[in-house]
């Protein structure tokens, strides 16, 4: 006989959830990763990964060799090595931000690891950890982070969001094109402001 328990205790269901979801704004930007990788500064665009110290003259989104002409000495001196941080460059999509509300060209939204293969993994979406690519473990000034909207511990559904979008909008007096919903480390998009109009949001075809 053979003195072993086979099937596992079942777990009692908990008096409260600890589950809950975090939204954010969804910026109508154009994505963007910067990361270093053998002591090298890279971006990667949507479509191509270029070395900064090389390929300069390859950098195509509006604005950003400028930006990129002011700050790229610090982030190549302050991330580390295999580190990238991923978000929404501004200023190229159908929606214009004010310099009152968004005074950045660069928000954040992710934070992940790269190997030599540039594949990235350790993606997390929880702006907690967004501070750990930096050596100094500070974001720097220059900088943004995606606007959080709320937390929630009920899980939304397209009800709850249609209604959230309203009142955010009419909050923020802007146009908004619509929401990222973080639940533990995994996203979603609600999408309501497609090419400049308001739209319903669906999930296909996005």
């Amino acid at each position: 006989m053979i003195k072993k328990i086979l099937y596992p205790k079942t777990q009692r269901l908990p008096a409260r959830t600890k589950e809950y979801a975090v939204i954010t704004e969804k910026l109508d930007g154009s994505n963007l990763c910067i990361f270093k990788l053998n002591d090298e500064l890279y971006i990667a665009q949507r479509n191509n990964i270029i070395n900064v110290g090389k390929e300069f003259d390859d950098i195509s989104y509006s604005g950003l060799k400028d930006w990129l002409t002011n700050y790229k000495d610090f982030l190549l001196e302050n991330l580390h090595n295999n580190s990238v941080i991923c978000g929404e460059w501004l200023g190229m999509g159908k929606i214009k931000y004010t310099v009152d509300k968004f005074d950045k060209r660069f928000y954040m939204f992710a934070k992940a690891n790269i190997n030599e293969d540039y594949e990235l993994y350790n993606m997390i979406y929880e702006e907690e950890y967004f501070k750990y690519p930096f050596v100094n473990e500070v974001i720097p000034y220059f900088i943004g982070i995606r606007p959080e909207v709320t937390k929630t511990v009920v899980i939304p559904d397209k009800e709850f969001l249609d209604k959230l979008y309203d009142k955010y909008t009419r909050q923020e007096k802007r146009k908004v094109e619509g929401f990222i919903i973080i639940i533990r480390n995994t996203i979603q998009k609600y999408v309501r402001m497609k090419n400049g109009k308001i739209t319903e949001h669906f999930d296909y075809g996005e």
